[in-house]
């Protein structure tokens, strides 16, 4: 099992250790060579988030899957022929796409507290934590209007923004299920997705809600990028994964 370190650390360059050299279509979900590491700072692809992106050695890692097992596995375009069992390497994460993926991860679980809160008996349904493809999905028996409900989530946002509310991870590192993320004065709930040190570096959230076939609402959101250098990738699963419905909230806005 590779060690996360990315769950308790927020360290983007560190050295680790060469466990194996998989060759292409070793990994079911990619015909790239890859690399399994003892350890590593990056998160990894899932359903609702996005992988970190960086360099091993210098060679580019393309892609970050995870197994069953917890074998955290790095895919390379090239390089790979330089790599052997045994060999340390040096990691490292790109710090800007880092930030992005953080301030989307952190942005919709606010979102998640937010519109629970709003709505009394409205669940979080489905979503999606990615850059530029981040949206909450909801069910309840009504709702508000689309436009009330953006106007209300867009000022709850701004006030969490504007007061800079600390995002602290809790647990203990030699047991990563029992990580815990607690946003401002949210309680805390499990999470193995990397956060901002507060809810004021994500900067502003834009919103848009609208209903969705099935009659269920969704609220859209995306984050302003960090930089003009952060490129897209076209290699990111159009799926979503089920929410939590474990996020209550202090705030009441329409009642």
């Amino acid at each position: 099992m590779t060690l996360r370190r990315y769950l308790f650390d927020d360290r983007l360059e560190m050295e680790s250790v060469v466990t194996a050299v998989n060759p292409p279509g070793a990994m079911e979900d990619d015909n790239r060579p890859s690399l399994t590491l003892s350890e590593t700072p990056f998160q990894h692809e899932d359903a609702w988030r996005s992988a970190d992106r960086g360099a091993i050695d210098g060679a580019p890692v393309t892609r970050v899957l995870c197994s069953s097992a917890g074998e955290v596995t790095h895919h390379l375009d090239r390089g790979a022929h330089r790599f052997r069992a045994g060999q340390r390497v040096l990691l490292t994460v790109d710090p800007k796409w880092r930030s992005l993926i953080a301030r989307t991860q952190c942005a919709g679980r606010l979102i998640e507290l937010v519109v629970k809160a709003a709505c009394r008996g409205m669940r979080p349904l489905r979503a999606r934590y990615k850059p530029h493809q981040g949206f909450v999905e909801f069910g309840a028996e009504s709702y508000p209007t689309p436009a009330l409900m953006e106007s209300a989530v867009r000022r709850c946002l701004d006030d969490l923004i504007r007061l800079d509310a600390m995002v602290t991870v809790t647990g203990d590192p030699g047991y990563p299920g029992t990580r815990r993320i607690r946003i401002g004065d949210y309680p805390a709930f499990p999470c193995d997705a990397v956060y901002p040190r507060s809810v004021g570096e994500g900067g502003e959230v834009m919103v848009h809600c609208g209903i969705v076939t099935g009659g269920r609402l969704r609220v859209h959101y995306s984050v302003a990028p960090c930089s003009t250098n952060v490129v897209m990738t076209a290699d990111e699963p159009a799926v979503v994964s089920p929410c939590s419905d474990t996020l209550p909230s202090p705030y009441g806005l329409f009642y």
